[in-house]
């Protein structure tokens, strides 16, 4: 007799089994632009910014990220893979 795992276990769950398709989502990935986030970037202390931007250097394929820190004059380009994580803050919140 061959063994089926849904016949002779009934409790089988073949989604133990089976591995994620799923990719992982990068945090910069999370980003919109014109919104506010609270960013940690490598290196950094946690700011607030606001995202301005996306632009892919073609010859290497690094994707940068333009922000915006708070109460700065200017904005930033930072390299993707340095944000480690981001948190989106409500701008109707503070009024």
């Amino acid at each position: 007799m061959d063994f089926n795992p849904f016949v002779n276990n009934p409790q089988f769950n073949p989604s133990k089994h089976l591995k994620s398709t799923k990719r992982k989502v990068q945090p910069w990935e999370q980003l919109q632009e014109g919104k506010c986030y609270e960013i940690k970037i490598e290196g950094e202390e946690t700011r607030t910014y606001e995202v301005r931007g996306f632009w892919c250097d073609e010859s290497d394929g690094t994707i940068f990220v333009i922000l915006w820190p708070e109460g700065e004059t200017r904005a930033t380009d930072f390299v993707s893979n340095e944000i480690l994580s981001v948190r989106e803050i409500n701008k109707n919140a503070d009024m």
